[in-house]
């Protein structure tokens, strides 16, 4: 995770104009400064580039919350695809060609450990009562396992056909595993309050990653 993403993108250029590195590692860093082109959108009078994923999280959110009895699941779907349909990404994708799928992971997982870093460390988030009243690390853990449930895994699980749906709940589970360590249960305890055939898919889908890993 990069709190200026700029940095990581000058990184691996210093990698790619090394003479003395690997063409395996070469390729590796234009593949990630790939990704991070799709990834990062140039933002007017700004130095700082948005990064389009890690917004997909926050608009997840912002969409369960606004329709409070319904999912807008058009609207998501929408959404997701404007990010994922992006020709830079395509493009990405396509010269990653087998090992597209883990770059994918690997960017969404970053962007998803720096949401979940966000709200661990923002104060807005993690206050009550107008700012005056700082939440326990724990209330901050639940409440943030419960916006992962219920404003990001539920509606990706509720809208069909979605791509890189599975990819997308991997890399919220294990980013949450990863930023809160310590309360790493809330969020299973959280999802098991789904209902059961979204908690099953969910399972499903962990199960499949964690065997890749293990393979």
């Amino acid at each position: 995770m990069n709190d200026d993403p700029r940095l990581r993108f000058k990184k691996d250029q210093l990698i790619i104009d090394d003479p003395a590195v690997s063409d395996q590692d070469r390729r590796a860093a234009q593949l990630r400064q790939m990704f991070w082109q799709a990834r990062y959108q140039p933002v007017r009078h700004s130095d700082q580039p948005a990064d389009t994923f890690l917004a997909l999280w926050a608009n997840l959110q912002l969409y369960t919350a606004s329709r409070r009895w319904s999912i807008p699941k058009k609207q998501i779907r929408k959404e997701l695809n404007r990010v994922f349909e992006n020709p830079q990404l395509q493009t990405a994708l396509q010269a990653a060609g087998s090992e597209s799928q883990n770059m994918m992971l690997s960017e969404l997982k970053d962007s998803a450990v720096l949401y979940f870093t966000t709200c661990q460390k923002d104060t807005n988030y993690s206050s009550v009562l107008f700012n005056l009243i700082k939440m326990k690390d724990d209330q901050v853990a639940s409440k943030a396992a419960n916006g992962a449930a219920e404003g990001i895994l539920l509606p990706l699980m509720l809208v069909e056909d979605l791509a890189w749906r599975d990819e997308m709940v991997e890399a919220v589970c294990s980013a949450y595993t990863e930023v809160f360590s310590e309360q790493a249960d809330y969020l299973d305890q959280k999802i098991a309050g789904l209902k059961l055939p979204i908690v099953e898919e969910i399972s499903r889908i962990r199960a499949k990653f964690s065997n890749i890993r293990n393979c």
